[in-house]
């Protein structure tokens, strides 16, 4: 399962993401989309209905049209195989979403834009819809390669737990 969650803006390139997992579907059955976020002007809506436009797709995807709660995060997280962000440029240094799906260790599959480049360490980087279509697809016929990538991920989420930033406060 892929999660997607974050602000659905024009910045973020849904649809992208959207035709990568239409195409990855076919080699890998039962592929599963969640994106939710939040929009300020009728992007989702917008989302929704190129979605619900494309049958394979529509198949594949449950969208959500707000954030997500604690819980329904616990859920989405809880679940994913692997976190999938993808942006164009923003003038934003840093990204909650990534480090949302960090926090959760999920593994995480990002857009090459400066904004996601704290994931080098510890996921994948793809240009373009074609590239992250590549890169479900491989990550779908090797489970051992997503293993390593969910213990990166692990990993980057206990180096900044709250836990061990309270422990390093209290040296």
């Amino acid at each position: 399962m892929i999660a997607s969650v974050g602000f659905v803006s024009r910045d973020k390139k849904w649809e992208d993401t959207g035709l990568a997992v239409v195409k990855t579907s076919a080699r890998v059955p039962g592929i599963t989309w969640i994106a939710g976020g939040r929009s300020t002007s009728d992007r989702f809506e917008r989302l929704r209905a190129w979605v619900e436009g494309r049958e394979v797709l529509c198949r594949h995807t449950v969208l959500y049209p707000r954030y997500l709660s604690q819980d329904d995060l616990d859920v989405v997280y809880g679940a994913a195989d692997v976190a999938v962000l993808n942006s164009g440029p923003t003038p934003y240094s840093t990204s909650g979403q990534l480090h949302l799906a960090l926090a959760y260790g999920c593994p995480v599959i990002a857009s090459r834009v400066p904004l996601y480049d704290d994931a080098e360490a510890c996921g994948l980087r793809f240009d373009g819809a074609v590239e992250l279509m590549r890169v479900l697809a491989n990550l779908g016929a090797n489970r051992e390669q997503l293993e390593v990538l969910a213990a990166r991920a692990r990993q980057a989420a206990a180096t900044t737990s709250w836990s061990r930033v309270a422990a390093m406060h209290d040296q």
